[in-house]
């Protein structure tokens, strides 16, 4: 009953769509030779009415960092604590870290919004038990955006050991079960913990059990356990200077996917040619029914939490990246002499494993192959013009 974070969402989306962009270009087997190439250099762009200024491209590059991602990693620290339990035991076997954490709590407190808790949940619908609605021992923080809309808000204003039931009307749109779109589901919950959030005890708990876990795998005995923070104060910090790091990197990640998003929101095009878009879509609807499963669920999971709903404009953002490359190909005057092509196609060829250009060629297509050569150009010059506008 989970949802993906926003933020996750559209990394992921940015990110597979520039490799939908450019892997199919050499990872299309049986395309056909043909006398004349049809490449980006000779592509029909007329559709495009404005070409965005690519040589004075600006992209917001945002590596601040929420407290709620701080309470997501807190979250994950004690989700990993609790790995070392074995709450199926009879008694059950708690670890001495996590136990201690527990403590730190007041038993006849009430959950309130930011509280990290433990509970278990069991979907009924239409009076019969929710196939797949049932879990134990999940671990939350109260306005996380991890469930549903209204099961975290439910769980507000209730004690540990306390059963208690919830009705939750699930969205329109749910791909992950596409019988319970619109349903009313009731969750009957209980709440095995509330734990303690960021403070200064708790943050002693975790590098004590940090030091155990040190220990544990430590290669020479001399080794010593540095902690990385003494209070919750520089936990924070310690968090805050970590997310943004990985930030930075996830950014240069998807770089490529992030200019080619902005060069077309910032573009103008007239009636982009149907064909095309249709001849997009009926390739993901192939590669659904490949796999077996609707073009909605395949979306769903190939574009992080993409929605059918959101089908034409991603067909029409392909085709419009596609032709922006032409543009800028044209605009720049761009070739490959035939020195170049066998150059570059030996290394596709070595990065892609195959014998030799000529198995390449006849896998891909020679024009697939020219096509890879100029997606290479355009990028490198497309990532020499951009500049940013950091947001710390």
């Amino acid at each position: 009953m989970k949802n993906i974070s926003a933020n996750i969402k559209k990394n992921i989306v940015i990110s597979i769509i520039i490799i939908i962009l450019l892997s199919i270009i050499i990872a299309a087997p049986g395309c056909s030779k043909k006398e004349t190439l049809k490449t980006y250099a000779t592509e029909d762009t007329s559709y495009i009415l404005k070409l965005a200024d690519y040589r004075n491209l600006k992209l917001k590059k945002d590596i601040s960092v929420s407290d709620d991602e701080i309470n997501d990693t807190f979250l994950k620290a004690i989700s990993d604590m609790s790995s070392r339990n074995d709450f199926s035991a009879d008694p059950a076997v708690i670890d001495p870290s996590f136990a201690k954490l527990t403590t730190l709590v007041s038993e006849d407190a009430v959950t309130k919004n930011g509280d990290f808790i433990c509970f278990d949940y069991s979907g009924v619908l239409d009076d019969k038990p929710l196939s797949g609605g049932v879990a134990s021992y999940q671990f939350t923080w109260l306005g996380s955006g991890n469930y549903v809309s209204g099961i975290e808000e439910g769980i507000v204003g209730h004690t540990a050991g306390e059963p208690f039931s919830i009705t939750v009307t699930f969205p329109s749109s749910y791909p992950q079960n596409t019988d319970l779109q619109g349903k009313d589901v009731v969750f009957n919950i209980t709440i095995r913990y509330i734990l303690p959030g960021i403070t200064d005890e708790s943050i002693g708990v975790l590098n004590e059990y940090n030091k155990i876990v040190f220990d544990e795998s430590k290669v020479k005995d001399d080794d010593v356990f540095k902690p990385s923070y003494a209070n919750a104060e520089e936990y924070k910090t310690y968090v805050k200077s970590k997310l943004r790091a990985d930030k930075e990197t996830s950014f240069s990640n998807n770089l490529e996917g992030l200019i080619m998003e902005q060069l077309y929101k910032t573009s103008e095009f007239g009636e982009v040619p149907q064909d095309r878009i249709d001849s997009f879509k009926k390739s993901v609807e192939d590669i659904a029914a490949m796999y077996g499963v609707s073009t909605e669920i395949y979306l769903y999971y190939a574009y992080a939490g993409m929605s059918i709903s959101q089908f034409d404009e991603l067909a029409r953002f392909q085709v419009c990246a596609r032709g922006i490359f032409s543009a800028i190909i044209k605009a720049e005057k761009m070739s490959i002499s035939e020195s170049e092509f066998k150059e570059k196609a030996a290394i596709i060829a070595k990065n892609y494993e195959y014998e030799s250009v000529d198995a390449l060629i006849e896998a891909a297509g020679k024009e697939n192959v020219y096509n890879s050569i100029y997606t290479d150009k355009v990028l490198t010059l497309l990532k020499e013009c951009v500049t940013f506008e950091v947001i710390e």
